[in-house]
């Protein structure tokens, strides 16, 4: 008997485990956060912030390695928890970006040496905040999610004390933002007790509640403030403009990645529903979205406000594929957002390595002249504006054919110029810098930064930029078969 009972005590702890095991990523990211910061804290090692940032970087490491290696379909708190290899690919976006930034960050120029080890341990709190945001299904999860993932962002934009006062609006439209999620979330659970996304769904497939209908669209738009969103686009580009460069593309990428997650999990099976009969107003405003970001691109004369409208377009081609969901593929999805990143971070280590008489490139304008000083450089940037503008065969024609062709499908006219014409002023965009770049002159020289990470990384973003016509298709089929196998 007393063997009988030590076998099921046995067998509970490895079933027990075997629900800790799908939290392994959050748990390892955790143990690093705080063995890095008892390390600088309490032992007060003063060799150790010449070393944090190589220590993130082969900690992000490991966790891209469990993310790829880790099979959680079928294990942990199916209430609290999801994964699968869809969401995997999230994951392994999210962890990314935070690489490629303490890359860059660990050049002195764009963080101060002062914040320099609490820079690394914001972004990796927010990166774990980030995590847990695409593995939640409920509601608290969520909420507390979405604060584990900000309030470190708000600190890192307090690091630098020359946007003091964009920090403040900043703060106070993420204040803002989280009052309406909180709020929506208080009102579906008002009116249905239910805080799981599975059993709201039952609900709303049995019964129409106006009210909890109210409360999810108050939640949504929360989330929209959050990715800016039209009308909330306008703090994108000053965000990118007023702060150091790793923090600006540490929002850009890793935050707006995560909040996409957050869309395709809940947002997809719920907006299925007869009762959410909003796609249409979703799908009319990301149209618009596409087309304010062409349109300030197309007026923008400072290149990082440039670059800031560029995400806003991107923004409204995400999540125009979202509200085109029974037309366009998960995968897709997934592709696109791969293109932005890679070329995003392109773009913008090009600002970083390149320097006009001793000065950063702040507006297009200093791009005079480039062709002829630095061939190689300005041959790259040509590149990534044509992936940019959509031209084949770059990887922004394929991400955005996939949109293109679901657009088509719904033979909605209006909708297919207004995204028609906005990528005819995204290309004119472009092509207004490519002038600047080989036809007109400049008296002052360029030279570019000796820094072989960042030119490694940079024409990494190249290759994937001019290649992903070999990978597409191949690509596109392995990611689909996994979707429908699990969807």
């Amino acid at each position: 008997m007393n063997i009988f009972f030590s076998i099921i005590d046995l067998f509970n702890f490895f079933s027990n485990l075997e629900r800790v095991f799908i939290f392994i990523l959050e748990i390892f990211l955790s143990l690093v956060i705080i063995f890095m910061f008892i390390k600088n804290v309490l032992l007060n090692l003063s060799n150790f912030n010449n070393s944090v940032n190589k220590l993130c970087v082969f900690y992000l490491f490991i966790t891209l390695i469990l993310i790829g290696s880790l099979n959680f379909e079928g294990l942990g708190f199916p209430k609290l928890s999801e994964s699968s290899f869809f969401f995997n690919n999230l994951k392994i976006i999210i962890t990314i970006c935070p690489i490629f930034i303490f890359f860059i960050a660990k050049s002195k120029d764009n963080i101060d040496s002062v914040y320099f080890f609490e820079f690394h341990i914001l972004c990796l709190l927010s990166t774990l905040g980030m995590l847990i945001l695409v593995s939640s299904t409920n509601l608290i999860s969520l909420y507390l999610a979405i604060e584990l993932q900000m309030i470190p962002i708000y600190f890192l934009c307090k690091l630098n004390d020359k946007s003091s006062e964009f920090f403040i609006k900043f703060f106070l439209i993420g204040f803002l933002s989280s009052i309406i999620i909180l709020f929506g979330i208080f009102l579906i659970f008002s009116y249905s007790y239910f805080i799981n996304f599975n059993d709201i769904k039952s609900l709303f497939a049995s019964q129409i509640n106006n009210e909890m209908l109210i409360g999810f669209n108050i939640l949504l738009v929360g989330i929209f403030f959050k990715i800016f969103f039209p009308p909330f686009h306008m703090f994108l580009p000053d965000l990118f403009e007023s702060f150091p460069t790793p923090i600006a593309l540490f929002i850009g990428t890793s935050s707006f990645v995560s909040f996409v997650g957050v869309l395709l999990l809940y947002n997809f099976n719920l907006m299925d529903e007869d009762t959410l009969n909003w796609k249409k107003m979703l799908l009319i405003l990301s149209a618009f979205s596409v087309f304010i970001g062409a349109l300030g691109m197309f007026l923008q004369k400072n290149i990082k406000r440039f670059f800031g409208y560029f995400c806003v377009v991107n923004i409204g081609y995400i999540l125009l594929a979202i509200s085109l969901m029974s037309d366009i593929r998960f995968e897709n999805i997934i592709l696109y957002l791969m293109t932005y990143v890679f070329l995003l971070f392109g773009l913008f280590l090009i600002i970083i390595l390149l320097k006009k008489d001793g000065k950063s490139i702040e507006n297009l304008s200093d791009l005079s002249d480039l062709s002829s000083s630095e061939p190689l450089i300005s041959l790259t940037l040509l590149v990534f504006l044509f992936s940019m503008s959509g031209i084949p065969p770059f990887a922004g024609f394929f991400s955005k054919w996939l949109v293109f062709f679901s657009v088509i499908k719904i033979n909605n006219i209006y909708i297919l110029l207004l995204v028609i014409s906005s990528s005819f002023l995204v290309t004119f965009s472009c092509l207004k810098i490519v002038k600047i770049m080989y036809f007109e002159t400049s008296k002052f020289q360029f030279n570019v930064e000796k820094n072989t990470q960042l030119k490694f990384i940079m024409f990494l973003c190249l290759i994937i930029n001019i290649f992903m016509f070999i990978a597409i298709s191949p690509l596109v089929d392995v990611i689909m078969n996994v979707s429908n196998s699990i969807f």
